[in-house]
């Protein structure tokens, strides 16, 4: 969909009622999570997604929808594997969030420390190895005893992470997809920040 059409589609949305914050988060952060789907799968390829991106930001700036304060995000990696924590980076950066990336070598209290910063609302870290299972354990206990729980969203992922994994280290999110990890992520935050997304603000592959 070229800009113009996409806008135009939005703008009868919002003819029918439908308000310009729930109008971002179902059509086109929809929109971008999908194509993140497919970008991640290997359905298309890196240019193809950010032409997507490009026209559903056009969009939103046609429609003069104004972009939430969402604050910044720590992402790290807990091994030497670093596509996982890029590609997230990638994505929150897309959706209107600051990124801290942090460096290879950080320990599980350093990354926690970045946490501190007064305008941090996510931390993302990830993995390869079975061993970060403990990691993730260690930094979801350290987030709750420096009272950061209330308003940092944590999320972990990676290919030996499990969803039992994440909850047993209190993550807020879980998804096997980081485009859709951001999506819920971006959703969590919105709530903390007073704005209570709708049932229908959430595709349905995403309930």
């Amino acid at each position: 969909m070229d800009p113009k059409g996409a806008a135009e589609a939005f703008r009868r949305a919002v003819s029918a009622g439908m308000s310009p914050g729930d109008l971002d988060l179902e059509g086109i952060d929809g929109a971008i999570t999908e194509a993140g789907r497919r970008y991640e799968s290997g359905r298309i390829v890196f240019p193809q997604f950010m032409n997507i991106v490009r026209t559903a930001f056009a969009a939103r700036e046609e429609l003069d929808i104004p972009r939430p304060d969402l604050g910044k995000a720590v992402v790290a990696a807990l091994d030497n594997h670093t596509e996982g924590r890029n590609t997230v980076a990638l994505f929150l950066g897309i959706a209107g969030f600051e990124t801290n990336i942090v460096e290879m070598g950080m320990m599980e209290d350093d990354i926690v420390g970045f946490c501190r910063e007064p305008d941090v609302t996510v931390c993302c870290v990830s993995g390869e190895f079975a061993s970060v299972s403990s990691k993730i354990k260690k930094i979801g206990d350290l987030l709750t005893g420096a009272g950061l729980r209330g308003k940092v969203v944590y999320n972990a992922g990676g290919t030996t992470v499990s969803e039992e994994a994440a909850e047993r280290a209190g993550t807020d999110v879980f998804s096997r997809s980081g485009a859709e990890s951001v999506f819920l992520i971006k959703k969590k935050v919105l709530e903390r920040k007073g704005r209570t997304p709708s049932p229908s603000d959430v595709p349905d592959h995403l309930t």
